[in-house]
């Protein structure tokens, strides 16, 4: 299958391949619903996350677990990933299926360096676009229950 071929190339980072990839590829879910957007920021292939992103991929597109390519990363400790995608604009306040943020997952993995920059985002954001995180938290909250309603009908 086609699709295979992207996920297996945004793990390999060969973006030769991810270069033919369409929107539609970027997002297109495995069996445990990762695309190879997820891939990229889990492998942290920060070329391939780059491209995928460009040719339409989406980082706030969760896998099964609700991990968002910020989850992902944050977990695996890969802070240039964490920064590509902060500065992407990605939302900081997605919630995992067990209401676990990216930050949260950077502390439980023990990725310190990781944890402190998310949380100066958080700071800076806060302080400086009230709005903006608002609507960020709003987003998230909403993605959230949607998934809930998505992994019932799974059952």
């Amino acid at each position: 299958m086609s699709t295979n071929r992207f996920h297996k190339a945004a793990k390999d980072g060969l973006l030769e391949v991810l270069k033919e990839a369409t929107k539609r590829d970027c997002n297109c879910r495995d069996e445990q619903g990762m695309t190879p957007t997820l891939y990229a920021a889990f492998h942290g292939n920060l070329e391939a996350l780059r491209l995928l992103c460009g040719r339409g991929g989406d980082p706030d597109k969760a896998d099964l677990f609700g991990n968002t390519a910020l989850h992902l990363a944050a977990a695996q400790g890969h802070k240039h990933i964490v920064t590509f995608l902060i500065n992407f604009g990605t939302n900081i306040y997605a919630t995992d299926v067990d209401g676990r943020t990216a930050q949260e997952l950077a502390g439980i993995n023990n990725r310190d360096d990781i944890l402190r920059f998310i949380d100066g985002v958080h700071a800076k954001l806060e302080a400086t676009d009230k709005k903006k995180a608002k609507a960020m938290q709003e987003k998230a909250r909403e993605d959230a229950k949607k998934r809930v309603k998505v992994r019932k009908c799974d059952k």
